[in-house]
């Protein structure tokens, strides 16, 4: 028998051993793919289940954001109403301090009194110019008026008047001068004591006595909380559903069962990196109960 005869006869051999192999493998192959069978009619009395409402959060920003049954609520920190720096507007030597960190300070009062001495002579001496001045340009004035009616008689030269005219002009300029000279003296005797620019709590002091000011410098920081303010931020699929004025639930963490009402009084128009708007809500705190930088959970009724 030739070879090529006998590579044939074994690869048929090897084809039929195949099928045969295949075959008793997939025993059930046409059962699992007939139709199936008929079925029992549901039944119409059975209890169907309705799913429950569900809660959804999502983390944005840090600011975590859930909506329950139409409301919209947030996460927020409570800001003060506004923040104020105490600066000076003189230069010179503390010699006393009058309110101390944590205390309620009111607008006027008086917070800090730099030395006055230089300051007080300066206003001596700007008044005592003052009224040289003064006393010359009357006198100047008096020349003048009696110039004046002697060159309309023909008893004074046109050059005597225009003499004595320019000298009470020279003179006017001079008293002009001399006033806002002792108002600058004045406004820095006043501005050695420095007071309080609104009313709230100290919360930073940062000048002692014995400290040399200078204008501008910063002596502490006094923060209104008798009414505060809170920020959320809000995903862009749910800032349309509120408004300005709308009202809102606020409760701090640190307070459990307290709730608070507050009022939408910002809606931001420019959303962050990731497409929240800012919001802010007021609300008052009388009482100073609740303090600045305290995290409160915001509900808001969603309205479309």
């Amino acid at each position: 028998m030739s070879l090529s005869r006998r590579l044939s006869l074994l690869l048929g051999f090897g084809l039929l051993l195949s099928g045969l192999f295949w075959g008793f493998s997939n025993p059930q192959s046409d059962e699992a793919t007939a139709a199936p069978g008929p079925t029992n009619p549901p039944d119409k009395t059975a209890a169907v289940n309705v799913p429950s409402p569900v809660t959804v959060q999502r983390a944005t920003a840090g600011i975590t954001a859930t909506t329950t049954s139409g409301s919209l609520e947030y996460a927020g920190v409570t800001m003060p109403n506004r923040t104020v720096v105490i600066t000076s507007e003189t230069q010179g030597r503390v010699v006393q301090v009058l309110a101390k960190t944590g205390q309620t300070v009111q607008r006027g009062q008086t917070f800090a009194v730099a030395d006055t001495y230089l300051k007080t002579l300066a206003v001596r001496a700007a008044e005592a110019q003052l009224t040289q001045v003064r006393g010359q340009l009357e006198q100047a004035r008096r020349q003048t008026d009696r110039l004046r009616a002697l060159a309309a008689e023909r008893n004074a030269s046109v050059v005597e008047l225009e003499n004595a005219q320019n000298q009470l002009s020279q003179l006017d300029a001079q008293h002009t001068a001399a006033q806002v000279q002792l108002q600058q003296a004045q406004r820095q005797l006043a501005d050695a004591t420095v007071r309080v620019p609104a009313a709230g709590i100290l919360v930073e002091r940062t000048v002692e006595p014995g400290a040399v000011l200078q204008p501008g410098t910063e002596l502490g920081k006094i923060v209104d909380i008798s009414t505060l303010k809170v920020r959320i931020m809000v995903p862009e699929q749910e800032v349309f559903r509120l408004r300005l004025g709308q009202t809102a639930r606020l409760q701090p963490d640190a307070l459990p069962g307290l709730s608070l009402t507050g009022r939408i009084t910002l809606i931001g128009s420019l959303a962050d990196d990731v497409r929240n708007f800012p919001v802010e809500l007021t609300l008052a705190n009388p009482t100073r109960r609740l303090k600045a930088g305290q995290s409160v959970r915001v509900t808001v009724s969603g309205e479309r």
